[in-house]
């Protein structure tokens, strides 16, 4: 042996070694970056963020199939919080297979979506691959479905109760899944638990496709417990339009809002005239929308009736009518909508349209005082009426420091017949 072959020799464990710490190096700089781009993931969703996750959570999911594979399990990077009636956790679940010299480890991202509105048997369900067709010929156990061979084919499903799994997976389940590709799930009543595809981590940029796809999952399965329920399934669309424990999504809104619209719900049908006219998941559409106001407000709906006067004030998918806007305005406003008794006192106090009436004015602004704080909704800013109960308490000022002593009591007269008028109709209304 020379001498630089044995200088090679002598360097090669120095080599071996610093090879090894830049490895680490890069690893460990690979997991900052991570855990950095995850707590900023959260900041922006509005959730917290657990570097070294929570032992409870494991706890949780005890009785789950995937959470007993291997052993030494943990939970890192927990991205978690309560979003209305669904408890939301998305963390970085690792565990070991096998032991000494032969431990694999493995690193898998799970979405879990916890709400009380699920309702479901115990299953999982994954794609299926060459080796499925070996377990099933050995007893290992793979629902299939005679009538459904394309989700058969493409899916392992499994459950502790098989007839009640196979009760659950009607013809619409199964289509729903068979449509998605790569889809890893494990469900029971009360939690759902969406795996990343191929068993691997998923990239934080990625998080909020596989939330979405996870949410649309969760959407479907509590969905399908409301078939036939009209007020439940227009509930449930505004849970996707606002938000509401799940995140927003326009198209869901308008299926659930469509199915309860068309069993003639007016709530429904109201929301759906409102999604026509933002240009909220469809594209914007005066005409459509019209179309599910009226039917809304042939139900005596106040809300439709506003929206109808409004569009004939403003020629939104009609040619402008005044005379008819006032009309919806008034039919509107007798049930206390506070918009619509706005846009009465406006018009008859300002208005260049219509002959001025201060009496009539003075009469709706008032309204607007009585009634606007019984319509508040404290959690949705876009509803309160500050700006309407503020302007209306100023332009009542003005017609007060107006009007003669006979014009206020006039005006007093019309007050009290108005709001003698608008109980007796609250008072009719059936409960």
């Amino acid at each position: 042996m020379d001498r630089i072959d044995f200088l090679l020799l002598c360097l090669f464990p120095i080599f071996l070694l610093i090879a090894l710490i830049i490895f680490l190096i890069i690893i460990c700089g690979r997991e900052i970056k991570r855990k950095r781009e995850l707590k900023e993931l959260a900041e922006e969703m509005g959730l917290a963020f657990i570097p070294d996750g929570d032992p409870k959570l494991l706890a949780r999911f005890s009785t789950c199939e995937f959470f007993n594979r291997g052993h030494s399990p943990k939970i890192t990077n927990l991205i978690h919080g309560d979003s209305g009636d669904v408890k939301l956790a998305i963390f970085d679940y690792v565990y070991h297979l096998g032991s000494g010299e032969n431990t694999d480890f493995r690193r898998q991202s799970v979405v879990s979506l916890q709400s009380s509105d699920l309702v479901c048997p115990d299953f999982t369900i994954r794609p299926e691959n060459l080796l499925d067709g070996i377990g099933s010929v050995l007893g290992k156990q793979d629902i299939d479905f005679d009538d459904h061979k394309a989700f058969s084919s493409k899916f392992v499903l499994q459950g502790f109760d098989e007839q009640q799994v196979r009760q659950y997976f009607d013809r619409e389940t199964l289509d729903f899944f068979t449509a998605r590709s790569g889809i890893r799930v494990e469900a029971s009543t009360g939690t759902l638990l969406y795996y990343s595809k191929s068993y691997k981590r998923i990239h934080p940029s990625q998080i909020k496709d596989s939330l979405a796809e996870a949410y649309e999952i969760f959407g479907m399965m509590v969905g399908r417990q409301y078939k036939g329920d009209a007020e439940a399934q227009n509930n449930f669309g505004q849970k996707f339009h606002y938000g509401e424990g799940v995140p927003k999504d326009f198209v869901e809104a308008m299926k659930w809002y469509r199915l309860a619209a068309e069993q003639e719900y007016e709530y429904a049908q109201f929301n759906l005239g409102d999604m026509y006219y933002e240009g909220e998941g469809v594209p914007q559409n005066f005409v459509e929308a019209m179309k599910w106001y009226r039917l809304a407000a042939a139900q005596e709906n106040a809300g439709a009736q506003y929206a109808l006067g409004r569009m004939y004030y403003e020629g939104e998918g009609v040619s402008k009518d005044f005379a008819q806007a006032m009309n919806w305005f008034e039919k509107s406003a007798l049930q206390k909508d506070v918009d619509a008794m706005f846009a009465l006192g406006r018009e008859y106090g300002e208005s260049n349209v219509f002959p001025k009436n201060e009496a009539e004015a003075y009469a709706w602004y008032s309204m607007v005082t009585l009634y606007a704080e019984e319509e508040l909704y404290p959690d949705e800013e876009e509803h309160n009426y500050n700006d309407e109960l503020s302007s209306s308490l100023a332009s009542l000022d003005r017609l007060k420091a107006s009007f003669s002593p006979e014009q206020m009591s006039a005006a007093q007269k019309r007050v009290a017949e108005l709001q003698k008028e608008i109980e007796a109709i609250e008072l009719a209304r059936p409960v």
